[in-house]
């Protein structure tokens, strides 16, 4: 993959704050265009405008919004009973409402029998809060005889490549800070999933409940991903879990792996890396980023069995750049001109600008089902 620097304006840049590294503002963009599909191919082989039924039973929807600021009182009122919401305006809202601890009112939807249904709430919502939305989670349930006993590891780790899909694509679309901080939106280790992450599955009164937390106020990305899972769910067979991969990159300790990484894709010709380079590594792999799980770079992608080699490699090129970059980096943290702040937020930039020049989410999502025409493939 050959990468080409461009210069941009910090008045013309989207975001220059974000993207202003020490050497001045650049996006390193492909020379050679990335391929990705929008996903409409799922679109033949479940329909969502109808009844689904997965197990000898029906799939059902639901979601939770979280919202803070002037439009709260459009939402809940405050009865001599507690906080409800406002059925009365919205009646596809259950009553119970709840203020959470950080500070956000949060309600909850009636059950859908159609996703549709659920996903234009989702709007009707997010137009009437605009910027006081803060999330939403959806929910799907469905029996858990659907996922067969001797397929629940792989069904799992298929879960956890869900989630690693949405953390890609909030660091791509989101300020890095959230997306690589938030420890509510974490990677879990598949024996985790059942914790709050950017996906979550429980079991409740014998179904499986499926949530999604980390698309924060996107519900068309949430009705996207929808259709993919429910397509494996009803052809599982086109699961691509890469369950020894997925448990291999979720279990590791990254600790020293940042240190690792450096020593690999580091540049014959460039300076030695000296121990006071090393020690600003390991701060940035705990600090940066929440406990280095969220430290995407790291996860190994370069060698993911789902994605073709011809995409492997461009993720290698790109971590070469990526540690190339560094040399001046290194330098002016030495000579004092960035503090410890300036670090993590520089670091996090470079983070995005990574997932973005690799559109990485895009390519995530579209291998989570086999036999599908996949980004990049051979």
């Amino acid at each position: 993959m050959n990468w080409q620097e461009h210069a941009v304006h910090p008045r013309r840049h989207p975001n220059p704050t974000l993207f202003q590294l020490p050497q001045g503002y650049f996006v390193r963009i492909p020379t050679e265009p990335l391929q990705v599909t929008t996903g409409e191919e799922y679109d033949n082989l479940v329909d969502m405008t109808k009844l689904l039924t997965l197990g000898g039973g029906m799939v059902t929807f639901g979601f939770e919004a979280e919202f803070r600021g002037e439009n709260v009182e459009s939402f809940v009122r405050r009865t001599p009973n507690g906080l409800e919401a406002r059925r009365d305006i919205y009646k596809f809202l259950a009553r119970d409402a709840i203020v959470e601890s950080t500070g956000n009112y949060e309600v909850r939807s009636v059950v859908y029998q159609y996703a549709p249904g659920c996903i234009s709430d989702m709007r009707v919502i997010k137009k009437a809060l605009g910027q006081d939305l803060r999330s939403f989670h959806l929910h799907m349930r469905f029996n858990k005889v659907t996922i067969p006993v001797s397929l629940e590891e792989e069904f799992l780790a298929w879960v956890s490549r869900i989630g690693d899909a949405i953390i890609l694509w909030r660091l791509q679309n989101r300020k890095a800070h959230l997306a690589l901080t938030t420890w509510t939106q974490q990677r879990r280790p598949l024996r985790y999933i059942q914790y709050r992450g950017t996906v979550r599955l429980q079991i409740i009164d014998g179904q499986y409940d499926l949530e999604l937390r980390g698309f924060m106020n996107s519900s068309r990305s949430i009705g996207r991903l929808l259709q993919v899972i429910l397509t494996g769910l009803k052809y599982p067979e086109r699961i691509q879990h890469a369950k020894e991969f997925q448990e291999l990159s979720t279990n590791e300790n990254n600790q020293m792996k940042l240190r690792r990484f450096f020593h690999e894709y580091w540049t014959p010709g460039c300076r030695d890396l000296t121990d006071n380079d090393l020690f600003l590594l390991d701060d940035l792999n705990n600090e940066a980023t929440y406990k280095s799980r969220m430290h995407v770079i790291l996860w190994g992608m370069e060698e993911a069995p789902y994605f073709p080699e011809s995409y492997r490699e461009q993720i290698r090129a790109r971590n070469r750049q990526f540690v190339r970059d560094f040399e001046t980096f290194f330098v002016q943290v030495e000579q004092g001109q960035m503090d410890k702040n300036t670090q993590y937020i520089n670091y996090r930039a470079r983070l995005k600008m990574w997932a973005q020049d690799l559109k990485i989410s895009e390519m995530m999502t579209s291998t989570l089902l086999l036999n599908f025409l996949q980004p990049g493939q051979d």
